[in-house]
């Protein structure tokens, strides 16, 4: 069922209506009609179902007839990623929000290639908002995904020294995989994954994490591509984390 975010509150009995790119795609490439059903997010959590009631050439009527149940999972991790060249940038951001992902934090390091942080411009940044979002849509996530604007390693900093739980993925690590983190990842209500550029992280970014409580591991002996490693790590740690259980 076609899936679509309303950034307003809803109930059961509400009428929703849908314009511009979204009633397009409804209209012009599913070809709904009127007694066809959606599925609307508020992007908050809350999913409902909803009757096509009435269409018009540039939007459609909707009625709520039913709030969907969703299982309540433990919070998913905040990424953070290092900027890399954007096509593949992309992919994660795609990946990421496909696997749960509500929030991701680009950001530049030591050894990020000058040219790629360099060319995020404001379409850029709309274009990564818009991936995400149509990803949500795509797998059915119940929340609107944020992509923040560009970052530095810094400012990433800050943000791990405040969450309870932070893990960087380090090809160096020898003594911390993450299999062993399962409880912990479990029990965490915040959670921050940073993934590293192609050159890695330098050895004072390293320090620099450690002195702020970031906890470094590893995905196995293997060295992966950064794309490879991020969808890795949150497929691990969703795994882990108890989100990929199904309900009975």
């Amino acid at each position: 069922m076609p899936h679509y975010f309303v950034e307003r509150a809803m109930h059961v009995g509400d009428e929703v209506v849908l314009r511009g790119g979204d009633a397009r795609h409804v209209l012009r490439v599913l070809r709904l009609a009127r007694g066809d059903w959606l599925k609307l997010s508020d992007g908050q959590g809350k999913t409902f179902r909803a009757e096509i009631i009435a269409t018009a050439t540039t939007h459609l009527t909707a009625r709520i007839t039913e709030e969907c149940a969703s299982r309540q999972g433990t919070p998913p991790p905040l990424l953070a990623i290092a900027i890399i060249k954007h096509d593949r940038t992309e992919a994660i951001i795609q990946k990421a929000v496909e696997l749960g992902i509500q929030r991701i934090v680009p950001f530049s390091s030591a050894r990020t290639i000058p040219t790629f942080a360099a060319g995020i411009k404001d379409a850029k940044q709309v274009r990564w908002q818009r991936i995400a979002e149509e990803a949500a849509k795509q797998s059915g996530l119940p929340f609107q995904p944020k992509v923040d604007p560009p970052s530095t390693f810094e400012a990433l900093m800050a943000i791990a020294s405040t969450t309870e739980l932070s893990l960087l993925f380090w090809e160096s690590e020898r003594t911390q995989p993450i299999s062993q983190l399962a409880s912990a990842l479990k029990s965490a209500a915040q959670k921050l994954v940073i993934i590293g550029p192609e050159g890695g992280f330098a050895p004072e970014e390293i320090a620099r994490a450690q002195a702020h409580g970031v906890r470094t591991v590893s995905l196995g002996p293997q060295i992966l591509r950064v794309e490879t490693a991020a969808v890795a790590a949150l497929a691990v740690i969703q795994f882990l984390s108890g989100n990929f259980e199904i309900e009975t």
